[in-house]
Formats: structure tokens, C-alpha cells, sequence
């Protein structure tokens, strides 16, 4: 507690003694000053409605050192596609109707080769032997590219079709809709399979839903009915940032205003730095020392929210990337026979995926374990 009445005296460390008459803190000479009064209920009150969320960050950004949301490796999908067959690309693949491809890549599909062909933001999924869109997977189909991911080593139930995502998902949100699998296995495993295209994008295990939970999820407020309101969760990450950073910002003042390291207080006869006693002495040499960090920690994370758009856009603009690609992917320029070229040179291990890019002029293809030239 702070004693009403504790004094100071100045204290003269040269001549071994006191000088000057005693002072001590009333009513009138402290808590009657307006700045006091402010930064005094500023940091109380948003203390008492902040310090949980406070401890939550804390706790739950060390557990996110170690243990982050569940994701699926891109090694660990690649190794479960089938390999693609050069001689089952058999048709060229279409142009889009609107705009330049951004993403050019070729995959397989319950072993059936497909182009996925990215434009203004949308996916087309075309099979590459006999032509065509991919159809929408189904929850049947579904299940059965599931137990091809899993090798057909445990029973499989079919969970839901989500349309926008749960809990664990929001990583792969532009890939909704998708199919909850679950897989009867000792680690609770669960596969999401995309409705467009059929790709298993997420694989979960109950350790890891609880540490993505303990870390991930209550560092970021990722509850699902606040995540999947975008703007709104913004907005309360934004605002209790910034009410943090003031919290922060008003004890720190008030910590150093009532701080004497030469004048002192006497409490109980003794010379103390802090008017406080007990407990709140403590609070009050450790709030100085971490408040620092503290303010520098959550204004830091103010900021990666970009709040406002304060910061400048860190994306390539369009004649960036032009000059740095050379000019957009032309489908025409990629004919059958130099995709199938392309899957022969990396035999006799042949590619599960491939994207295709292009860097100064030149097609490239990256298959995950090396890339080429696409010749």
C-alpha cells in the first residue's frame, strides 16, 4: 500500500546528514494534483481490465516459441502425392478468360495429371490428359483421396464440410470450402480436404490442437465467431494494444514521479526509494524495470497490425514484378510436349508437383526437392 503519511527529507550525502525540513505526502500535496489523479486511474483501471489479457499474452507468445497453429508441411504432402506421368499429359492447357496468370502448376488428382491455373485471384483446375474442369469433390470422394494421404492404414469418418473456417483452419481460410476428415488413429488426426481441387491442405493431431490453442489461439484472439469477423477482430487487437501502451506509458510516469533514490521516505524508520510498502513496493520497482519492456513489447505489437495504414506496402508493384519476372506466364509457350519434357528430366525420381515460374524471360519449374529450367 502507499502510506498517506510517509515523509521524505533531502538528504545530503556529502556532509553525512539531513537537511531541510521533513515533507510528507497528503491528500493535498499528492492525490490533489490533477496529472497525478490521471495518470494514477488511467494506469489502475486498464490495469484491472487489462492485466488477464496481459498474462494471456505473456504465457501464451512463450508457448508460441515452441508450438505454433497446426499446419501441414509442404515435404510431408509431396511425399504422399503419387508421382506424376509424363505420357498421361496429353492436352495443352487452356488460357484463362480474364487476365494474366499469376500461378502455373501441374499436380495429380487420384492419379489423373491437372493444371492449376491462377488468374485475377481464381483457381481453375484442369485436367491435363483428357481436358476438362475438375469437378467439385464430394464428401465420397473426399474420404477416398483421405485414405490415400493416410496409405489406408486406419478407418476414416467423415467429420463436416466447412464452408468457412474453424478454429484450427484460418491458415488455409482462401482455400475454403473443405472437408473435415477424421482419422481413427492414436494421435486424434485430422486431414481438410479442398472441395476445389480435392488438395489435403491441413493435417491436425490433437497435441497439437491444444498447444495451437494455448499459444497460437489465445495470443491472437483467434476465437472463431471474433476471427471470422476480420474488421472487428482488427479493431479489438488494434484498441486493446493501444489502451495497453497507455496503461504501460501511465505507470511508468507515475513509477518515476514517486521514485526518490536521493531524498528518500521514511516508512517505519527507515529510508526507502518508494513511498509503498509490502507489495506493492515490489510492483512498483519491478513496473519501472519491465514497464519498458512491457510498453516497447506491446507497441511493437500495436504496429505489425498496421494500424491505419501507417506503414507503406511491402508487395512488389506490378512493374516490379514485370522486370523481375520478364513477363507474365503464356500458356502457349508451354506446350505438351515440353511439360512432358520437363517431368523426364527428373527421372528416374519423377516430380509430385510442379510450378512453373518465370524469372527474366526464362521458364523455371520447381518441384520442391530442386528446380530447372523449363526447356
Amino acid at each position: 500500500m502507499w502510506y498517506k503519511n510517509a515523509c521524505r527529507r533531502p538528504f545530503d550525502f556529502a556532509q553525512g546528514g539531513p537537511i531541510g525540513a521533513w515533507t510528507c505526502n497528503t491528500p493535498n500535496n499528492v492525490s490533489g494534483h490533477r496529472t497525478v489523479r490521471v495518470l494514477i486511474y488511467t494506469h489502475r483501471w486498464l490495469g484491472i481490465a487489462l492485466g488477464v489479457l496481459f498474462l494471456v499474452w505473456f504465457v501464451s507468445g512463450i508457448i508460441m516459441i515452441y508450438a505454433r497453429m497446426p499446419a501441414l508441411e509442404r515435404s510431408e504432402r509431396l511425399a504422399r502425392l503419387p508421382a506424376i506421368n509424363a505420357a498421361s499429359i496429353r492436352q495443352a492447357p487452356p488460357a484463362p478468360a480474364q487476365g494474366e496468370i499469376t500461378r502455373f502448376s501441374i499436380g495429380t488428382l487420384e492419379g489423373r495429371p491437372v493444371y492449376r491455373i491462377t488468374a485475377l485471384g481464381r483457381t481453375d483446375i484442369m485436367f491435363a490428359d483428357a481436358g476438362g474442369r475438375v469437378p467439385v469433390v464430394d464428401a465420397e470422394q473426399a474420404l477416398r483421396l483421405a485414405r490415400a494421404f493416410d496409405g489406408g492404414l486406419h478407418p476414416l469418418r467423415y467429420d463436416a464440410r466447412l464452408a468457412d473456417a474453424d478454429q484450427r483452419s484460418f491458415g488455409v481460410h482462401g482455400r475454403m470450402p473443405v472437408h473435415r476428415i477424421a482419422v481413427a488413429d492414436p494421435a486424434g488426426t485430422m486431414l481438410y480436404v479442398t472441395e476445389d481441387g480435392g488438395e489435403v491442405v491441413l493435417k491436425t493431431n490433437a497435441s497439437g490442437r491444444f498447444w495451437g490453442w494455448t499459444g497460437a489461439v489465445l495470443h491472437w484472439i483467434y476465437f472463431t465467431p471474433l476471427r471470422r469477423n476480420a474488421a472487428l477482430w482488427n479493431e479489438v487487437i488494434v484498441w486493446s494494444s493501444i489502451a495497453g501502451t497507455i496503461m504501460c506509458a501511465a505507470g511508468i510516469a507515475w513509477g518515476a514521479w514517486r521514485l526518490a533514490p536521493f531524498r528518500g521516505y521514511r516508512l517505519r524508520r527507515q529510508r526507502h526509494w518508494s513511498p509503498y510498502a509490502g507489495l506493492m513496493r515490489w510492483h512498483h520497482y519491478a513496473g519501472l524495470i519491465f514497464g519498458v519492456v512491457s510498453t516497447t513489447w506491446i507497441f511493437s505489437g500495436l504496429l505489425s497490425m498496421d494500424p491505419w495504414d501507417w506503414h507503406p506496402g511491402t508487395a512488389p508493384t506490378r512493374q516490379q514484378w514485370e522486370q523481375v519476372a520478364g513477363g507474365p506466364i503464356v500458356v502457349a509457350d508451354l506446350t505438351v510436349e515440353r511439360l512432358q519434357r520437363v517431368v523426364r528430366a527428373f527421372a528416374p525420381n519423377p516430380p509430385k508437383e510442379i510450378d512453373v515460374v518465370r524469372f527474366r524471360g526464362r521458364y523455371y519449374d520447381d518441384v520442391g526437392r530442386r528446380s530447372g529450367v523449363v526447356r
